[in-house]
């Protein structure tokens, strides 16, 4: 009995073959559209994750030409004398106050300002003033306002040293960041 089954099932294996051939046979057409279709499914499927990673590198690409631009202007203006690569000491208030009208263009709002001790730098030989500052603004607002701190070509070098960050449900949809940042300032002048 089992023979026999084995028999049919074979049979009409081979039956189903040489239908199927047949059609192809007659209609070749078919068997290039599917194949053509596969090509392309299989093509998607290998191209796509290539293809976000290469929007991803594009968009950061994008933005270190823009970083490669700001900085060869920020280069040009200290070659030009129009821009000081280092401020002076004597110009903290006035870098405190461009600092907080640039703060107020974002609507972020300075709670605090305290300015720390100078700190002599051995590596850089420049002279650090840190400045503890306590902000309230958005979140977006804070991210750009940091983005353009980084950007700020009349404050001199100015850079983050610190950043934290509180949420309270009552200032929402606000926050408060304490920041500590440093201005780099020339040595040349007295202190």
């Amino acid at each position: 009995m089992p023979a026999e089954i084995e028999e049919k099932e074979t049979s009409l294996l081979r039956a189903a073959v040489g239908q199927m051939a047949a059609l192809l046979a007659r209609q070749p057409r078919v068997l290039i559209a599917g194949g053509i279709v596969m090509l392309v499914i299989l093509g998607g499927l290998i191209y796509l994750p290539p293809l976000k990673a290469i929007q991803r590198y594009s968009a950061q690409s994008r933005q270190l030409e823009a970083d490669r631009v700001r900085s060869r202007q920020v280069i040009d203006q200290v070659r030009r004398g129009k821009a000081p690569l280092l401020r002076s000491p004597d110009a903290v208030p006035e870098i405190l106050a461009e600092l907080n009208t640039m703060a107020r263009s974002y609507k972020i709002q300075f709670l605090s300002t305290t300015p720390g001790t100078l700190e002599q730098n051995q590596l850089t030989k420049m002279v650090i003033l840190p400045v503890d500052l306590q902000v309230e603004g958005e979140y977006r607002a804070l991210g750009e306002f940091l983005g353009a701190l980084r950007r700020a070509a009349s404050l001199g070098v100015v850079y983050v040293r610190q950043f934290s960050l509180s949420r309270d449900d009552r200032l929402l949809p606000r926050m408060r960041v304490g920041l500590s940042i440093g201005l780099a300032l020339d040595q040349g002048s007295s202190l």
